[in-house]
């Protein structure tokens, strides 16, 4: 097992921030399917450690990660997977790189996630939501995200949902359609 899959496992078990526990084996399995991928909001690095560990399992690849504050992981080092980091504000970033996947979990309100869905032209695959239902109604510093991503889907018909995983937290799985 290498450091990446030991440090995956180790904090898929157990870990300080609840909220990604019943969402990191998820989000390591939609990053096996993928070559590269987008992160916006690193905090204490749960799903950091959760897409570059599957990023690894699934062959290798690519994960650039970005967040208004310094990020408090170390991401092991993996002779598959490269990792890169850059501090910003994702709601006034320029347009991403092609990825095939965007993970989404930064200021959970309308505003930051109807910017941060802008960047979808440049996303293959699949974008994912993380605290849907935490913050559906109710954003945190601004109105809820539920609105922002009814109307992406209305407006975007080549996304639709893939799936739903409920926690009391909530993790949202948008695929683009063939």
């Amino acid at each position: 097992m290498t450091a990446l899959q030991t440090e995956f496992a180790n904090r898929a078990a157990s870990h300080g921030h609840q909220d990604m526990l019943p969402h990191m084996h998820q989000l390591h399995q939609l990053a096996q399917m993928c070559r590269t991928a987008v992160e916006f909001g690193v905090r204490t690095g749960q799903s950091t450690i959760a897409i570059a560990s599957g990023l690894e399992s699934g062959g290798g690849g690519t994960l650039r990660s970005y967040d208004i504050n310094e990020p408090s992981v170390e991401v092991p080092k993996s002779d598959t997977v490269s990792w890169t980091f850059e501090r910003a504000d994702t709601a006034k970033l320029e347009l991403i790189k092609p990825c095939d996947l965007l993970f989404i979990d930064t200021l959970h309100n309308s505003d930051q996630v109807e910017a941060e869905l802008k960047h979808s032209v440049m996303v293959r695959r699949y974008i994912a939501l993380h605290d849907v239902y935490m913050f559906a109604q109710h954003g945190e510093q601004g109105g809820g995200i539920i609105k922002p991503i009814l109307e992406f889907l209305a407006d975007n018909p080549e996304w639709q949902v893939m799936r739903y995983y409920h926690s009391e937290w909530g993790l949202l799985v948008l695929n683009r359609v063939a």
